[in-house]
């Protein structure tokens, strides 16, 4: 018999994790299932009935073109904030996204468990009343290999695997991976301009004796060096 008040366990998201095809570290396969849960309030208020009312979501995966199906129960009883999830774990249904599979979707309903109550207080309920539970609504995830964005779904396993998501990746790449080594092009008019500029700096010093006198000749002798071994490397090019 169901609840009278016919609560429901109504989804309004769901999100999935994982990789969708193998890679070298494997993400957990995961599905998310939110919802709000409406119409539990007088239920709630039965202190003593309260306490047996639990969010009950049956998961199912179909593949029918290889005529396989598994599923699982969940069953949670933070149901007091109106508000539910339920964490799928699929790798406990030995399942993976790269598995052939057609169709993913779950039942979520209100189920009283009227019998667990009644060996508790040792008392006997009627038959009309065992098992109770609200309605049952049915929500497809993946139809026919095609998601369900109406849900809304946020699809959120990857297509490939994702270096960055390792423990450490920015300490173990190397630097060729994101710095460009330099290039130095030595043209012909690149270093005559590098030329005329130290001449002219000569030129103009030479001219001023109030510069020239606070000048060595160590100073002088080396930029002069620079110059002649400048016109060598220049004979290359």
């Amino acid at each position: 018999m169901a609840c009278k008040l016919q609560p429901t366990v109504e989804t309004f998201g769901v999100q999935l994790f994982g990789n969708t095809t193998v890679a070298s570290t494997s993400i957990d396969p995961k599905i998310s299932i939110l919802a709000d849960i409406e119409n539990l309030t007088i239920l709630l208020k039965d202190g003593e009935l309260s306490d047996y009312i639990r969010a009950i979501c049956i998961l199912t995966i179909d593949d029918t073109e290889n005529y396989t199906m598994r599923g699982v129960k969940i069953e949670n009883t933070d149901i007091y904030s109106g508000r539910i999830e339920f964490d799928v774990d699929l790798s406990d249904m030995s399942f993976n996204w790269w598995d052939s599979f057609t169709d993913i979707w779950f039942e979520t309903y209100i189920f009283v468990d009227t019998k667990q109550m009644s060996e508790d207080y040792n008392i006997t309920i009627s038959d009309d009343y065992l098992d109770m539970k609200g309605e049952v609504l049915t929500t497809y995830i993946i139809k026919d290999g095609v998601v369900n964005y109406d849900l809304p779904v946020v699809d959120n396993r990857l297509s490939s695997y994702d270096k960055s998501l390792e423990v450490g990746a920015d300490e173990c790449a190397t630097e060729a991976e994101f710095v460009e080594e330099p290039k130095v092009i030595l043209t012909e008019e690149v270093l005559q301009g590098s030329y005329d500029k130290i001449a002219d700096s000569m030129v103009k010093l030479n001219e001023n004796p109030a510069m020239t006198t606070f000048i060595s000749d160590k100073l002088v002798a080396q930029v002069t060096r620079t110059i002649k071994v400048g016109t060598q490397i220049k004979t290359y090019f």
